[in-house]
């Protein structure tokens, strides 16, 4: 796949969802088995997304909390053992809760990096769809809360349910404020995962 070009950067888990409360740390300062514990705090539900400059990898899980810490766990292994993106989503899922990911994308979303429940996200049809009609579409989106916040970088994601969630995620803003959508940022973005996802 390769579509990303950078090493792995940043990590974040969150609970339930909140990104806006998310546990962030460098991947050479991972956290402790009893960080991921506390943070946990008996949570159900957790997802990790893994960046790589500015652009992204994210999978949800759920089960017992031991199960969540356990997976957890596994990604900060997969983390260790990977050298870029693909080695290791590949890694990701060698994990019998997860197996292939990245097969087919179920929907797109433009969003706030570390605010998509606070400031709202846009849904998109197929990358597609979305590059054929992305004059219309633009000023959907611009006509959505998305385009009043300038304090988050945009993302645009490339969602799959297949076999659990997991998404890819790429900027659709400048990296430094103010944080504005960007259309050819988007253009550039679909055609790319067009033309090396199909």
């Amino acid at each position: 796949m390769m579509l990303f070009e950078n090493p792995p950067s940043i990590g974040q888990f969150a609970l339930n969802g909140i990104w806006e409360k998310a546990l962030s740390f460098r991947v050479d300062k991972p956290p402790s088995i009893d960080e991921l514990r506390e943070y946990l705090a008996g949570g159900n539900e957790l997802a990790f997304e893994l960046f790589f400059g500015a652009s992204f990898f994210g999978v949800r899980f759920n089960g017992s909390p031991t199960f969540v810490l356990e997976l957890s766990q596994h990604c900060l292994i997969c983390l260790n053992n990977s050298l870029d993106a693909d080695s290791f989503i590949t890694a990701v899922g060698n994990h019998t809760f997860f197996g292939e990911l990245c097969h087919e994308v179920t929907h797109m979303e433009v969003g706030a990096i570390n605010a998509w429940k606070s400031v709202g996200s846009y849904l998109l049809p197929t990358p597609a769809e979305t590059l054929a009609n992305i004059d219309e579409l633009w000023s959907e989106i611009c006509d959505s809360k998305l385009i009043n916040d300038v304090k988050h970088p945009k993302a645009v994601e490339f969602a799959y349910t297949d076999p659990h969630p997991h998404w890819l995620g790429f900027p659709i803003s400048i990296q430094q404020p103010p944080y504005s959508l960007n259309k050819e940022m988007l253009r550039e973005v679909l055609q790319n995962f067009t033309a090396n996802c199909g």
